[in-house]
């Protein structure tokens, strides 16, 4: 059989099951293997992207303290492919380490290379990753990063920090941050909730806010709690845009005036949700899990 630099030339090769077997060969070969793998993330030593990537994924193949260190060169690379693949790396892996690189990519001029940078600092966690993350967010002009952002604060469970940004300036960073509480219980069981009576107060405040985009968000999520259903009777400004949203959340003993009149009942039959419906970006938030 071929020695450990023929495997890695073989990594090279046009031939995709060429490719796969030598990586195979190359993880049975163990961390001897790893120096030489890593040195075609050089583009001078390997400029074909192709070969950067097939180093990329026998890195992250090998899954070891040495192979993870050093795909993170890779984050680096000129291509927009090899570096989503070195980020895609460092999310399986969990790669704390390479948290300053991903926050970078953050801003990458490739939306794919950013999202995959997004999940990465969220399952890598840690206090500095979520608040790069909440700083990205009102940039995020991209519908799929914002939703990749908005996972990656569920999927770190750090819920202090975002109870801190629902006082943020920004709408962007307080509509990801609410989201992400709402949703964090469901991923994460072991933390410790925010208090749900003051994330409700938050919610219906959202609900009413002049930002289209965040008043849509907090109008989804009242009509996803039933027992914030009481709220909705006190709150005739949401309340018809929750029915409309989600008719099964109003079904509730309304409160009567003195002539018998059910209160809020005109607004419900004329108003309607100005969006047309839930917020995709919530939607997609919550089915992420």
């Amino acid at each position: 059989g071929l020695d450990i630099d023929g495997l890695v030339r073989l990594l090279a090769d046009a031939r995709p099951a060429v490719v796969e077997r030598a990586t195979e060969v190359l993880v049975d070969r163990g961390d001897a293997a790893v120096p030489p793998v890593a040195a075609l993330l050089d583009v001078a030593r390997a400029p074909r992207r192709d070969t950067r990537l097939a180093a990329v994924w026998a890195l992250a193949r090998h899954d070891t303290p040495e192979s993870i260190v050093a795909t993170r060169a890779a984050l680096a690379d000129p291509e927009a492919d090899v570096r989503r693949a070195a980020a895609h790396a460092a999310a399986a892996a969990r790669d704390a380490g390479a948290a300053p690189a991903l926050i970078a990519l953050l801003h990458d001029p490739d939306a794919g290379v950013a999202r995959v940078a997004a999940e990465a600092l969220g399952r890598s966690g840690g206090d500095h990753a979520v608040r790069a993350v909440l700083a990205a967010c009102p940039r995020a002009e991209d519908r799929a990063l914002e939703h990749a952002l908005t996972y990656a604060l569920v999927e770190a469970g750090l819920p202090a920090l975002l109870v801190e940004a629902l006082a943020a300036s920004a709408a962007r960073v307080r509509r990801a941050a609410l989201v992400a509480l709402d949703q964090m219980p469901l991923r994460h069981p072991e933390v410790i909730p925010a208090d749900r009576s003051r994330l409700r107060d938050h919610v219906l405040a959202a609900g009413r806010d002049d930002d289209a985009a965040l008043r849509d968000a907090g109008l989804w999520l009242v009509s996803q709690h039933a027992e914030w259903a009481d709220a909705l009777a006190d709150d005739g400004l949401a309340r018809p845009a929750v029915c409309a949203l989600r008719p099964a959340a109003c079904q509730l003993p309304a409160r009567r005036g003195r002539g018998g009149e059910v209160a809020g009942g005109r607004e419900s039959r004329a108003a309607g949700v100005g969006a047309g419906g839930p917020d995709p970006g919530v939607e997609c938030s919550a089915q992420s899990r």
